[in-house]
């Protein structure tokens, strides 16, 4: 564990950073999303399961080509140990939709094209290639910036980054309510972390 502030020499910090998430322009795959945060729940758990289905061909096992709602609920339940869900609930408060929302937050996610349903559940479009591509989330980067305003109020944003090689990264921004769901470059990732380090005001 790495912990950085802007008291450290920047222009150190961001290429020491470099060495471990390079300094490419290019992106696996292309993902822009804003959901509600119990959209986000639900899809990161589909996407797990995705990517589980996908490390496991490797092994030549053999997976069905669709997701049952009783395995989403059983990884909203549980889910596993460096999983993409797991990672996000266990550093933020995000809830866990009880049973009876959860069909109701599918069906949201299938009218946004993100889901599709036959026999069961499976991924559309860039969601796709995100599953495929983001297998093995190596490097977590929380980034946070705290103000204190004029009324002795105090305003942050936060920004996680998950990083499962050079051109396989995503940024979650949170938002009110809402997260935000980007892939990025790894000039993306050091220009937003020079941003934060910068201590941007927060309003």
């Amino acid at each position: 564990e790495v912990i950085i502030s802007p008291r450290e020499h920047l222009d150190e910090a961001l290429f020491q950073i470099s060495q471990w998430v390079g300094m490419s322009d290019l992106k696996t795959f292309n993902l822009e999303t804003t959901l509600l945060n119990d959209e986000t729940v639900v899809l990161l758990a589909i996407t797990d399961i995705q990517r589980e289905r996908v490390l496991g061909s490797y092994l030549a096992e053999k997976g069905l080509d669709e997701i049952s709602y009783i395995q989403i609920r059983e990884h909203l339940e549980n889910p596993a140990q460096g999983s993409l869900l797991r990672i996000l609930t266990g550093n933020y408060k995000f809830a866990i939709p009880k049973a009876e929302e959860t069909k109701e937050i599918l069906d949201r996610l299938i009218s946004k094209n993100i889901v599709a349903f036959q026999t069961g559940y499976s991924l559309l479009g860039d969601y796709v290639d995100f599953a495929s591509s983001f297998l093995i989330p190596k490097s977590v980067i929380m980034l946070e910036t705290f103000n204190l305003n004029e009324q002795n109020e105090i305003s942050g944003a936060g920004v996680l980054c998950l990083w499962a090689g050079m051109k396989e990264i995503i940024s979650i921004v949170f938002r009110e309510g809402a997260t935000e769901i980007n892939s990025i470059s790894g000039r993306q990732l050091l220009q937003m972390i020079e941003d934060f380090l910068n201590c941007p005001e927060v309003a």
